[in-house]
């Protein structure tokens, strides 16, 4: 939106500076006879630009579809359609969260000076959406109900036995037995050192031992108890590699 200045200038102006405020709860002409004012500076995250608005609550946020960065008097929101947008473009294109931001930055007013928590928005929606899709909603324990390891889709062509194994599998000779064997493979150095983030403490678990990662506590307890071990080193494995190849 554009307004002309003392000279005679278009400006863009927002409705916020025009003195709107935006009613939760209820349709537009409906007066609110207990309303609860927003914060001063709320933003709002949408595919077209990052909107300041003034906002007076009478119900939850994410029944108008805007997800709050946090539970507790927000200063931001991201509306669904930003946060699926970028779901998908992330998916397809790979995107990085701060490039989207950036862009949609670059529409509103290209200044740099908008610091919203878009990622901290990111982490909940998608979270939330893993539990949405495993079937969370459904079971009347909700997420404190959810065990773990159960928020990972099953690898296909991995042996299930009962789905994709012969009923007799068990009993099939030992010479075909690599063909119910389960093979994994890591670079452990890379995965290991990608999960390790600067600031650990602060980067707090949302799904702690729920998908692929073990529950941490777990996991710091074994390392404890386990006793170390001497890497195998370079010439060492050159020699296996030299066995190999002979035989």
């Amino acid at each position: 939106m554009k307004a002309v200045d003392g000279s005679g200038y278009f400006i863009k102006v927002s409705l916020h500076s025009l003195g709107l405020r935006y009613q939760l709860g209820h349709i537009p002409g409906e007066y609110c006879t207990a309303p609860k004012a927003g914060h001063t500076n709320f933003m709002v995250i949408d595919n077209d630009a990052l909107h300041t608005v003034a906002i007076d609550y009478c119900e939850c946020l994410l029944e108008i579809g805007w997800w709050p960065s946090t539970a507790h008097e927000p200063q931001t929101v991201a509306t669904f359609n930003a946060l699926q947008r970028f779901h998908v473009i992330n998916l397809r294109g790979h995107l990085s969260p701060t490039d989207y931001y950036r862009a949609i930055e670059e529409l509103t007013d290209g200044t740099g000076l908008h610091r919203p928590s878009f990622m901290l928005i990111l982490c909940q929606w998608r979270n939330i959406k893993g539990f949405k899709r495993f079937g969370r909603g459904h079971d009347p324990t909700g997420i404190r109900g959810t065990i773990p390891r159960s928020l990972i889709v099953p690898c296909r062509p991995c042996p299930h036995p009962g789905i994709n194994l012969p009923g007799n599998w068990r009993e099939d000779s030992p010479s075909k037995s690599w063909l119910y064997s389960l093979f994994i493979g890591q670079d452990a150095c890379f995965k290991q050192k990608a999960c390790q983030w600067k600031h650990d403490d602060n980067d707090l678990q949302l799904s702690n031992g729920l998908g692929l990662f073990v529950d941490q506590a777990k996991y710091s307890t074994f390392l404890a108890s386990s006793k170390d071990q001497n890497e195998v080193g370079k010439a060492t494995m050159v020699s296996i590699a030299c066995t190999l190849i002979d035989n």
